[in-house]
Protein backbone atom coordinates (compact mmCIF):
# COMPACT_ATOMS: atom_id res chain seq x y z
CA UNK A 1 0.00 0.00 0.00
CA UNK A 2 2.74 2.43 0.94
CA UNK A 3 4.43 1.97 -2.43
CA UNK A 4 1.23 2.87 -4.30
CA UNK A 5 0.91 6.10 -2.31
CA UNK A 6 4.56 6.89 -2.98
CA UNK A 7 4.11 6.37 -6.73
CA UNK A 8 0.99 8.53 -6.70
CA UNK A 9 2.75 11.43 -4.98
CA UNK A 10 5.64 11.07 -7.43
CA UNK A 11 3.23 11.36 -10.34
CA UNK A 12 1.70 14.51 -8.83
CA UNK A 13 5.16 16.06 -8.46
CA UNK A 14 5.92 15.17 -12.08
CA UNK A 15 2.69 16.79 -13.29
CA UNK A 16 3.43 19.96 -11.33
CA UNK A 17 6.94 20.15 -12.79
CA UNK A 18 5.51 19.66 -16.29
CA UNK A 19 2.98 22.46 -15.81
CA UNK A 20 5.75 24.74 -14.56
CA UNK A 21 7.90 23.99 -17.63
CA UNK A 22 4.98 24.65 -19.96
CA UNK A 23 4.25 28.02 -18.33
CA UNK A 24 7.95 28.94 -18.51
CA UNK A 25 7.96 27.99 -22.20
CA UNK A 26 4.88 30.12 -22.85
CA UNK A 27 6.44 33.06 -21.02
CA UNK A 28 9.72 32.82 -22.93
CA UNK A 29 7.84 32.45 -26.21
CA UNK A 30 5.93 35.65 -25.40
CA UNK A 31 9.17 37.48 -24.65
CA UNK A 32 10.76 36.14 -27.83
CA UNK A 33 7.89 37.30 -30.05
CA UNK A 34 8.03 40.75 -28.47
CA UNK A 35 11.79 40.94 -29.01
CA UNK A 36 11.63 39.74 -32.62
CA UNK A 37 8.80 42.17 -33.35
CA UNK A 38 10.90 45.01 -31.95
CA UNK A 39 13.87 43.79 -33.98
CA UNK A 40 11.78 43.63 -37.12
CA UNK A 41 10.53 47.19 -36.57
CA UNK A 42 14.10 48.30 -36.00
CA UNK A 43 15.28 46.62 -39.19
CA UNK A 44 12.48 48.25 -41.14
CA UNK A 45 13.56 51.62 -39.81
CA UNK A 46 17.21 51.19 -40.75
CA UNK A 47 16.27 49.85 -44.18
CA UNK A 48 14.04 52.85 -44.84
CA UNK A 49 16.74 55.29 -43.73
CA UNK A 50 19.29 53.49 -45.91
CA UNK A 51 17.02 53.76 -48.94
CA UNK A 52 16.47 57.50 -48.48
Amino acid sequence: MKQAVFLNSNRKIGEKAEQKQISILLMSRKKMSQKSRACYMCLQCTLITLLE
